[in-house]
């Protein structure tokens, strides 16, 4: 059971990982945008 639980949290963390990775570039590549919004 415990084997199972830590695997399942692995694989949730890596999948967070990557989602999180994802989002951090698609806001890394508009951020141009949000940057001239929050000077004004």
């Amino acid at each position: 059971m415990e084997i199972t639980y830590i695997h399942i949290l692995t694989h949730t963390r890596k999948s967070f990982r990557t989602y999180l990775g994802g989002v951090y570039l698609f806001a890394h590549r508009r951020g141009s945008v949000p940057s001239a919004q929050r000077e004004r």
